[in-house]
């Protein structure tokens, strides 16, 4: 697997920040009983090699990892902007049935 860009640190837009080292990793790395790769187990197998450190984030989480999780992240976002929040807000009371 050979990453699109090569960046010190990529941003998962689930849960992790991880740093590139870890697609190497993930070219070693088995597959699981469904076929996939999972990025768990390459962390665990960089863990092999060199730390690998952890942060225990407070806050909302949002799973855009399915359709519904990402659009509720968008609307989140939007209404917290200070640019969108007063006119996005207006528009979802449009299209919002009581």
């Amino acid at each position: 697997m050979k990453p699109l860009y090569r960046a010190e640190i990529v941003v998962n837009n689930v849960s992790s920040v991880i740093r590139c080292e870890v697609f190497e990793a993930l070219e070693n790395t088995a597959r699981d009983k469904g076929g996939e790769i999972q990025l768990t187990n390459g962390i665990r197998d960089l863990k092999a090699q060199r730390p690998v450190y952890g942060y225990r984030f407070e806050g909302t989480r949002h799973d855009a990892g399915n359709k519904l999780g990402f659009l509720k992240a968008v609307v989140y976002f939007a209404l917290r902007r200070p640019d969108l929040a007063e006119k996005f807000s207006a528009y979802l009371n449009t299209i919002v049935r009581p």
